[in-house]
């Protein structure tokens, strides 16, 4: 028996959430919810799995609990609509798994669920009559009476909070877990907690889809500016934009005097023209003629193919865009990539006046072949996960991952920043 599997089977074939979304994405969101709260709900020392033996599983005080989650709003409670959930744990439970069972359920009608089953309501449940033939199937038969009587025992339902409550839920026990106020932890700790549970439910190794409260929200804070496509669902591009240009303002290190490595992917040349526009953000926001003496350009490390590249910096120079890549075209050259703009300052003021380039641009390959020998930076953003492509891990306080984050939105990202 498993649970649901739909961290391995709907979500890898890429469905995204969005504001509309059918019934069976809200029935999605509303497994992950509950798995959320049972994780922060758990105590020091519990042990919970997703996509276990159930939905998810508790191992608490040497006993396991298997839960699945149903979320079925529109239509009222029946024994019939347990039947195949009902079906899957006994016949676990009749090979010898003494576990303890749970089924959380949401209907239209939370009024009529019990919180347990005698034996005569599982045979009852467990007992089908096909519409059209009349035949009826006595699928319990299989199974002796104390097997039943027993499992009985050992099975308890729990009618689930709707899905607008259930989620409140979430977000109030994230906020009290960071104490953070409830919008900050609706716009970065809810979806990085959703994108959580799906990265569990995904792994193929049991043991990989195990986790602790402590460990589940370490690798929560982790990832505060992970951004997922669960955002789109949960807060909209347009306040995740303005909140993290507002959190990045207040990141001292992204001041103009410290070296800043912003890396990005571009997939193909339809990304050329957003990079271009980041790059002209970077080279006159943060960088070049009437900022301080004391500036430092940002360094622009690019995954992309040779011909992409080439099409970014042929876009760079068509804009006048004086850019130092340590003339990678020629194979190249980390002492030359290493030298600082020569600057002149405007009259007798501390301002730039003319600089001998304004950007330093770097393929991700030759970052990495180089990484030892370039300057170690103050500040790193990270897009589209690159962070994991880098051979030498940079320190986690430095790096403010972005993820999935389009190259459009980055750059409204950066002309926000104060």
């Amino acid at each position: 028996m498993s649970g649901r599997h739909y961290g391995r089977t709907d979500l890898a074939a890429n469905q995204t959430p969005n504001r509309s979304a059918d019934a069976s994405i809200r029935g999605y969101i509303y497994q992950f919810d509950r798995a959320v709260l049972r994780i922060l709900s758990s105590a020091v020392g519990d042990v919970l799995t997703v996509e276990g033996i159930e939905d998810v599983d508790l191992l608490a005080e040497g006993r396991t609990t298997a839960e699945q989650c149903k979320y079925l709003p529109a239509s009222s409670f029946s024994l019939a609509r347990i039947r195949d959930a009902v079906a899957a744990m006994l016949e676990y439970y009749s090979k010898g798994h003494d576990l303890d069972y749970c089924l959380y359920i949401h209907t239209s009608s939370q009024g009529e669920i019990p919180s347990s089953l005698t034996a005569d309501e599982i045979r009852t449940c467990l007992t089908v009559t096909a519409k059209k033939s009349g035949i009826t199937t006595k699928i319990y038969e299989k199974y002796d009476s104390d097997t039943i009587e027993s499992f009985a025992g050992h099975l308890r339902i729990v009618p689930g909070e709707s899905y607008d409550d259930q989620n409140l839920g979430v977000v109030d026990a994230l906020s009290r877990e960071y104490r953070c106020s409830a919008e900050e932890a609706r716009i970065y700790y809810y979806p990085a907690a959703l994108n959580g549970i799906v990265r569990l439910a995904i792994q193929a190794r049991v043991d990989s889809r195990r986790t602790t409260k402590e460990r589940f929200l370490e690798q929560l804070d982790s990832k505060k500016y992970l951004y997922t496509t669960w955002h789109a669902e949960v807060v909209g591009n347009k306040v995740f934009v303005e909140q993290l240009a507002k959190d990045l303002s207040r990141n001292t290190r992204i001041k103009n005097h410290f070296v800043r490595f912003l890396a990005i992917t571009l997939v193909d040349a339809r990304d050329i023209e957003p990079a271009a526009m980041l790059a002209r953000i970077l080279t006159t926001k943060y960088y070049g003629a009437g900022k301080l003496h004391t500036a430092l350009p940002w360094t622009l490390i690019v995954d992309a193919s040779d011909d992409v590249l080439h099409l970014l910096k042929s876009a760079l120079a068509s804009a006048a865009i004086a850019f130092n890549d340590g003339y990678e075209a020629f194979g190249f050259n980390v002492e030359l990539f290493g030298k600082r703009p020569v600057t002149a300052r405007r009259g007798r003021s501390n301002q730039i006046g003319v600089t001998s380039f304004d950007l330093w641009i770097v393929s991700l390959t030759n970052f990495n072949k180089h990484q030892a020998l370039i300057a170690e930076p103050n500040l790193v953003l990270v897009h589209a996960e690159l962070g994991r492509k880098f051979p030498n891990p940079i320190a986690s306080s430095l790096v403010v991952e972005l993820g999935s984050l389009a190259l459009s939105d980055l750059n409204h990202v950066m002309e926000r920043i104060r």
